[in-house]
């Protein structure tokens, strides 16, 4: 078994060797930590810990949903995000309305495809809502909140603050039509 920490020393090159773009993309509803796993296995590497923060799970397909392993990488968030460069995608940096995702729900920004797993965390909102907010969770109280929800439900840093931020605005999932149509299509 190769550590991560030496792997991601080899070259891009030598990282993107067992990549096969010829098949198509696997789409099983997973998310990053198993396709991470399923990375590991199939490329006979560890997922030591202390690699996560810069090592990213990278879709050569740019298709964020896919699990193929022959179209998955190690790579630098540098690498990832010229990954996104490439696919075409392009963001004007600007702020506020000026932004062209302003009024984009979080869980439809094309920003959130940047090898996170925003879809897997947001069809928690949901469930988190029915089971802390509807039962008097006091973000606040326990602190800023999204540390409880990275640990015990698995939802990625960004998400779990957006999400702790617009339960403290009064954000219920269950009267958002927009987000419920979200579910239903991540759910095909």
């Amino acid at each position: 078994m190769i550590k991560l920490e030496d792997y991601i020393k080899r070259s891009l090159k030598e990282r993107q060797a067992h990549l096969d773009l010829s098949e198509d993309c696997i789409e099983r509803g997973t998310t990053s930590t198993t396709c991470r796993g399923l990375l590991a296995y199939y490329l006979d590497t560890t997922t030591n810990t202390s690699c996560k923060p810069w090592v990213d799970l990278c879709h050569a397909c740019n298709n964020p949903k896919c699990s193929n392993p022959k179209h998955l990488y190690w790579g630098t968030r540098s690498e990832n995000m010229q990954d996104l460069i490439n696919s075409g995608f392009k963001y004007q940096g600007n702020k506020g309305e000026k932004n062209p995702y302003y009024k984009v729900k979080p869980w439809n920004n094309p920003m959130n495809i940047v090898g996170y797993d925003t879809g897997e965390s947001w069809i928690k909102a949901e469930l988190i809502y029915k089971e802390l907010v509807l039962n008097g969770w006091n973000f606040s109280k326990y602190g800023q909140g999204y540390n409880y929800l990275m640990k015990h439900y698995n939802v990625v840093q960004g998400v779990a603050r957006t999400m702790v931020k617009m339960f403290k605005e009064g954000w219920n999932p269950l009267q958002d039509k927009d987000y419920q149509k979200f579910l239903s299509n991540f759910n095909k």
